[in-house]
């Protein structure tokens, strides 16, 4: 079958969570990359949710710092550091093995998002709680 004749019909529109809904995920792909637009290093994560199989793959990154980082954006951005390493019970200076953090599950407060295809289920904010 060629890219012209696949059929569509089967598939099933994907579930989204409400917004502000905690649950846990489990991370299935963690990798570096850096930004075309600003050089930036970042991790990004692939997430599946064990107990929301129906809302499909939800994608997040961690960003990580620049050294010309005005103090503020680096604060945030090493709070949200923090808030990812405490969901996934690292200790805040502990350093980040991407390959041991595939399969390890925490918790996050999701939301949605408009895109071209319909909405879909996005992190807001990683959660140190246990739902």
């Amino acid at each position: 079958m060629g890219l012209l004749d696949q059929k569509t019909s089967h598939v099933a529109d994907l579930e989204v969570l409400d917004n502000n809904t905690e649950a846990q995920f489990q991370i299935i792909e963690a990798e570096v990359r850096t930004s075309d637009k600003t050089g930036r290093e970042f991790i990004s994560l692939t997430l599946e949710l064990p107990n929301n199989p129906a809302v499909g793959l939800v994608y997040a990154t961690v960003m990580g710092l620049k050294e010309d980082d005005e103090p503020r954006k680096a604060d945030t951005m090493l709070r949200r550091m923090r808030a990812f390493k405490q969901a996934v019970n690292l200790e805040p200076d502990d350093a980040i093995d991407l390959n041991a953090l595939v399969g390890v599950t925490g918790f996050a407060i999701f939301g949605q998002e408009d895109t071209d295809t319909g909405k879909r289920t996005v992190l807001k904010r990683f959660s140190v709680s246990q739902a």
